[in-house]
């Protein structure tokens, strides 16, 4: 597949200690790009970790704020990072959205060819048990959540953190389209929306490894993923009851979701959704009873309902894998079989 970024070109990606953005990083590495990778803090088992390859980290506490030199001999950036504290004040959403804005801004006047953001499901919808059947596209954004989020600012009041973050990632993402719209940059610009993110990997282990050795008090983030799956082999069954089942995509397939928007010409001011397939918790149960058939802990699933959310770019995604990987979704069983090695 022609790159519109050979091998060697400098990709900046934020976030990078972040669990998708380290996946995307190591990705990168292994097709011979240099990569910068932000992080707010010193992260010391981030450079240990990238140490074989043409990797360096960079301080940015305020994406905000990006200083000129960080997109010295940068010609790819790849916007993972945003502030995923759940804090409750919804002048988080304008935070999120500002800092989005200045490092296109940043992108605009430097020799960056290509950017890709990563935005999320919640940018979309709001699932529930009660959710009604949506068709979601290119045009879909939560609206309702934005309303909900910015119900708490005249006058100020608590909103849930989940809700300022989802209505953060959704004005995020549609006021970057809008500026690119408006500003014209001189480079491409996609995003990439994931829903349910399966899976650790060994890479991710070897970062704790290496956080241990360190010395370390900064966790990576790198096992909230598979906290369901931890859960169903403990027999425990609260995130079943809690969350219901929607669209599931393995972290590779994000991370090379990301790559393909990031190096392919042909793809340009799309929003590329990360979902794979839907998937019911009775399904995820019966794969992990038959992939451990010993463990009697794995509980029952406590329904069979079906997410009523679909994707209509779930099909364009999957052909973007093919056309540039030669190869489409990781299934869900592979993607939980994975998931419980590494818990081994």
């Amino acid at each position: 597949m022609f790159a519109s970024l050979p091998p060697q070109s400098r990709i900046l990606v934020t976030g990078a200690n972040g669990f998708v953005a380290s996946h995307i990083v190591n990705l990168l590495l292994q097709r011979g790009y240099r990569v910068r990778g932000t992080v707010r803090e010193p992260r010391p088992w981030l450079d240990q970790l990238f140490q074989k390859y043409d990797y360096e980290s960079a301080l940015l506490p305020d994406l905000a704020q990006p200083h000129a030199s960080l997109f010295e001999d940068v010609e790819g950036v790849v916007l993972v990072a945003t502030d995923n504290s759940f804090d409750r004040d919804p002048a988080l959403i304008e935070r999120v959205v500002q800092g989005t804005l200045a490092m296109l801004e940043a992108a605009k006047h430097s020799a960056v060819k290509s950017v890709v953001l990563t935005s999320s499901s919640a940018a979309c919808n709001t699932l529930t048990y009660a959710s009604e059947p949506t068709v979601i596209d290119n045009a879909t954004y939560n609206d309702s959540v934005v309303a909900a989020a910015r119900a708490g600012e005249n006058p100020p009041e608590v909103v849930p953190g989940a809700t300022v973050y989802a209505a953060s990632k959704t004005e995020a993402e549609r006021q970057a389209f809008k500026w690119v719209e408006e500003n014209q940059p001189p480079f491409r610009f996609n995003t990439v929306v994931p829903d349910n993110v399966v899976r650790n990997s060994h890479f991710q282990r070897r970062a704790l490894v290496l956080m241990f050795q360190i010395g370390s008090r900064v966790n990576p983030n790198v096992s909230e993923s598979v906290a369901p799956v931890r859960a169903f082999l403990q027999g425990k069954d609260f995130f079943m009851k809690m969350f219901p089942p929607g669209w599931y995509v393995d972290v590779e397939d994000v991370a090379r979701l990301h790559i393909a928007a990031l190096l392919d010409p042909k793809i340009q001011s799309e929003r590329i959704f990360g979902t794979a397939a839907k998937f019911r918790w009775t399904d995820v149960i019966a794969i992990m009873r038959r992939l451990r058939p010993n463990n009697a802990d794995i509980p029952d699933a406590p329904n069979d309902y079906q997410c009523p959310f679909d994707y209509v770019g779930a099909q364009r995604a999957q052909q973007i894998l093919l056309d540039f990987y030669g190869s489409g979704w990781v299934t869900l069983e592979d993607s939980l079989e994975r998931a419980i090695i590494d818990l081994e």
